[in-house]
């Protein structure tokens, strides 16, 4: 049984993260959108169509990556599920955590039930969507200090920014210790008695038994760090791309360079909802460190931010075939 105590407390914090959306999004629009509407307007008009149709099926395999990378993170627990409906899945998270964020039910939880549900397996269902979670930062961790390598001068003339990603990465990286030895994590725990930090570390140790069932499964790993690293890669081409469709032409290793930081800031900051107003401004911002005009960088924010709304809405449309699949079989199996 849910608590219902839980229930609304993770609605309020939802409530909350979609006020500071909005803030962030209202800043985005009157600061940055509106002074610049002549020319957003006159670059919409000139958009090059043949990089909008590689930005638009570039999400195929973006997607598809992330599902190889789930699967055989399942298979190697011998969990058994077709790639198309774990495509569908996915993309009914992209539903839970874009159209719907203030709900108590993200997109992860939507996934870890519906898996569950097939496999019969939840402890299983749970840690393959957690690793598959874990995998991914760690493999953006390590884009994000090959970037600062990469151009560790631009970093240095902007100590703030430098001093931000250092913290995110030292965070993660002290974070995925915690939950890859519980010998730190119960060294830890015996040393901060505090009452406020008991939910913390119950939530560590659940992570941590979800890693452990990975321990051993030294393949599974391998292949999921992989399709990760071809995940970031894609990312950075789509970012690429949507500033080709708007006839800009970045450094490429700019976009290489800034992409992962973004990506790591909208990961580590969980205080809007569905990285919405802070990924916007995110993308300005940085880009405007390496002289990219903030109508072209906004463009570029308000076409990636409709992608994901349009997955989104796909995946809302599966949802409902899949709640019209249930009902039909609830309905069949009272009838007999």
């Amino acid at each position: 049984m849910i608590d219902k105590n839980k229930i609304n407390r993770k609605r309020i914090i939802n409530s909350l993260k979609l006020v500071v959306s909005l803030i962030l999004l209202t800043y985005f629009i009157v600061s940055i959108i509106a002074p610049e509407w002549p020319t957003i307007i006159d670059s919409f008009k000139d958009i090059n169509y043949f990089y909008l149709l590689i930005v638009i099926f570039i999400t195929f395999p973006l997607i598809l990556v992330s599902c190889l990378k789930w699967q055989i993170l399942l298979k190697s627990k011998n969990l058994n599920i077709s790639l198309s409906r774990l495509t569908g899945l996915y993309l009914v998270g992209y539903f839970f955590n874009n159209i719907i964020p203030i709900g108590f039910l993200g997109g992860d939880f939507i996934r870890i039930y519906e898996t569950a549900k097939q496999t019969k397996n939840t402890p299983d269902s749970f840690a393959a969507v957690f690793m598959e979670r874990i995998m991914g930062i760690i493999a953006l961790i390590m884009f994000a200090i090959f970037s600062i390598f990469l151009k560790f001068q631009l970093f240095l003339k902007n100590p703030t920014v430098l001093l931000i990603i250092i913290c995110i990465i030292t965070a993660l990286i002290i974070f995925i210790w915690m939950i890859f030895n519980p010998k730190i994590l119960n060294f830890i725990k015996n040393i901060i008695k505090i009452n406020l930090f008991k939910k913390i570390f119950t939530k560590l140790d659940e992570w941590t038994t979800a890693i452990n069932k990975y321990k051993y499964e030294k393949r599974a790993l391998f292949y999921s760090f992989i399709y990760s690293i071809i995940y970031n890669l894609l990312a950075i081409l789509n970012v690429y791309f949507s500033f080709l469709t708007f006839n800009y032409k970045p450094n490429f290793l700019d976009v290489f360079i800034i992409v992962p930081i973004i990506l790591l800031i909208v990961l580590s900051a969980p205080i809007t909802s569905a990285g919405l107003g802070l990924f916007e401004n995110a993308i300005v911002y940085l880009f405007s460190l390496v002289g990219v005009l903030s109508s072209i960088s906004a463009l570029v924010a308000l076409l990636l931010r409709a992608k994901v709304i349009l997955l989104g809405l796909i995946g809302g449309i599966i949802y409902f075939f899949i709640r019209s699949d249930k009902e039909k079989n609830f309905i069949n199996k009272n009838k007999k």
